[in-house]
């Protein structure tokens, strides 16, 4: 656990890991995840019964956590974030009552829940929509740091046809490797039909100078979750920091630059690992967001397709975690004066992948962050998530 987060000294860990039950309804149309789950068991549960939820894309990444948060899937642009998808949150209040949460009971904590995090309740269950699904096509490219360009136009076109194609999911990354002094770009793709080599992604399989064997093929989600967390190994030190822009190449080619020189004076620092990548919202995300009742996110599909970037950078020692987090908030400063200076710069920040220091909740506007401080005041009266939760972004 990390200090801090998800503990606290001389206090309570109420740990949810057994709780991790996946039963599907008879009807098959609703399954019900205990909130210690991880997506692991649920896609080990679904897939054989030709079955899916929108979830997580890691299968060691919680339930919980992920769609408290907002929660980003392969099927995002179907179906909106995750927390769209939950029909019944169970909570434990502050006070030891247990609610069951949905768009007719609680209506205001339902919204709250959908992207208001750790705030309101202990949650314990969440009843999540399913639908039939079989196998899919994915995995991932290596490509030379030199095709960068072709890469971003291939990206921006990408991020627009979503809107069309809404099968497509893409995480597009770069990592710098210490040990050969060099960036490699990393693209994840995903069409969740088991249609190899979709016309969406024409852009991106044109372009040469692979590294390494792909390991696009049919498979399930299973699979491609579990292969998603070989990519993330824990066990070092590591810090997360987001910002939102509009979909522009000039810009996310600048933002390469800024990555670039940012890492300079930290690229000697024992075990330093930096990467950073883009992924797209879309339009269709945000309307099938509204569709499904609104969350608490503040996204409006009037400001067209978005580009959600995000920087990763693990290292070994405390020693080396003040010139770390400098050099991540300069990365952050200077991508925000750039993308504001071109007018392309968004308010919106994800949740689950900003820094500590970054206030994502803020983030959602004024009107949703005043409902979320309303739900809290009325299900938590005595600010026990307030004030005696360590962790998080708070709302007061």
């Amino acid at each position: 656990m990390s200090a801090g987060a998800a503990n606290i000294e001389h206090g309570v860990t109420i740990d949810l890991d057994a709780m991790n039950a996946v039963t599907v309804n008879e009807a098959k149309n609703v399954t019900s995840v205990g909130a210690g789950a991880r997506w692991l068991d649920v896609y080990s549960k679904l897939c054989p019964m030709g079955l899916a939820v929108p979830g997580g894309r890691d299968s060691n990444v919680g339930v919980g956590g992920l769609t408290l948060g907002g929660g980003l899937s392969h099927f995002a642009a179907r179906f909106g974030f995750v927390c769209d998808n939950v029909v019944n949150f169970e909570v434990v209040l502050a006070s030891g009552k247990i609610f069951d949460v949905n768009n007719t009971s609680y209506q205001d904590l339902f919204f709250a829940l959908k992207g208001g995090s750790n705030n309101f309740a202990v949650v314990t269950r969440f009843d999540l929509k399913t639908f039939s699904q079989g196998d899919v096509w994915g995995g991932s490219i290596m490509y030379n740091i030199a095709t960068k360009e072709q890469q971003i136009d291939a990206f921006v076109q990408l991020a627009a046809a979503l809107n069309h194609d809404p099968y497509a999911s893409l995480i597009h990354g770069y990592a710098f490797l210490p040990w050969q002094n060099s960036w490699v770009i990393s693209n994840t793709y995903v069409y969740t039909k088991p249609e190899p080599y979709p016309e969406v992604f024409g852009g991106f399989m044109s372009i040469g100078q692979k590294l390494g064997r792909p390991s696009l093929r049919t498979t399930n989600l299973t699979d491609l979750a579990v292969e998603m967390d070989g990519s993330n190994p824990s066990g070092k030190r590591q810090i997360y920091v987001t910002v939102t822009v509009a979909n522009d190449a000039r810009l996310l080619s600048q933002v390469f630059d800024i990555a670039d020189a940012i890492l300079q004076p930290i690229k000697k620092v024992p075990g330093v690992f930096l990467a950073f990548a883009y992924q797209p919202i879309s339009k269709a995300t945000m309307y099938r967001s509204q569709e499904n009742g609104g969350n608490a996110l503040g996204l409006d599909p009037n400001d067209g397709d978005l580009v959600l970037i995000f920087v990763n950078i693990s290292w070994n020692d405390t020693a080396d975690d003040e010139a770390i987090n400098q050099q991540t908030r300069r990365f952050l400063e200077e991508v925000e004066a750039r993308a504001s200076s071109l007018c392309m710069l968004r308010r919106w920040k994800y949740l689950n992948y900003a820094a500590q220091w970054q206030d994502p909740v803020g983030s959602y506007g004024s009107l949703n962050s005043e409902k979320l401080r309303s739900a809290s005041r009325r299900y938590d009266p005595e600010r026990v998530f307030q004030k005696q939760v360590p962790g998080g972004f708070k709302l007061f």
